[in-house]
């Protein structure tokens, strides 16, 4: 990378109102906005334009609706030279899949799409969602565009020589993660959506596994 080897990322959480996709979108666009001017990457929460224990509303056409519609607002509103990249469910052949939108410069420039569904103790994803295993083909269609939509995504950020690699939450914890096939395909930056329904001591439980990772795959995380 440029810069002496840096790259400014922020990550953001919000307000969370369980449904309430105007409310996040709206929120995440103010918080898009205040981002210091050398910010170069900003992230979001896994499931951040709905929140993520929507439970069987995930099953509820009214709430995928309006996710995808949130997609084309914040594709229009967010900063144009600032990446975003925000967590949102997405329908593609009649399966749901947990993802990653990537933004920027006024464009939805590609999905990352969950491969491991945790589904043990008080998570319970499979209930709703697929793994980007079961795809058939790695692109989506959203308001007449053509979207890579994949687990095998690698962003370049021509300006910083950054390139970006996507886990989604779980995708960290398994012993072969998407982000270390990443890391031997060039990526230096690996950004993880995450959520969870547990709160006390989580903190405690993610910052050595993240550091694990981040050591193992000689990049940033």
């Amino acid at each position: 990378m440029i810069n002496y080897g840096y790259y400014h990322v922020a990550a953001a959480t919000l307000p969370v109102r369980i449904g309430d996709v105007a409310f996040h979108t709206e929120e995440m666009i103010r918080i898009a906005n205040e981002c210091p001017a050398e910010t170069d990457l900003l992230v979001f929460p896994e499931l951040a334009v709905c929140g993520y224990t929507c439970g069987d509303l995930f099953f509820e056409s009214l709430l995928l609706d309006a996710c995808e519609d949130a997609l084309e607002v914040l594709r229009q509103r967010l900063p144009e030279n600032l990446m975003v990249i925000v967590g949102v469910p997405l329908r593609k052949h009649d399966r749901l899949y947990n993802c990653a939108a990537v933004f920027f410069q006024k464009k939805i420039i590609a999905i990352q799409v969950k491969s491991y569904i945790p589904n043990y103790n008080e998570f319970y994803e499979k209930r709703w969602f697929s793994s980007s295993f079961e795809l058939d083909e790695e692109t989506i269609e959203l308001n007449g565009e053509t979207i890579p939509f994949s687990s095998r995504l690698l962003i370049h950020d021509k300006t910083t020589k950054a390139v970006i690699g996507i886990d989604v939450c779980e995708d960290l914890w398994v012993p072969v993660a998407p982000s270390a096939l990443h890391a031997l395909n060039g990526a230096n930056v690996i950004v993880n959506l995450s959520a969870s329904n547990r709160q006390k001591r989580l903190p405690t439980c993610t910052r050595p596994v993240t550091k694990c990772q981040m050591l193992l795959r000689l990049c940033l995380l």
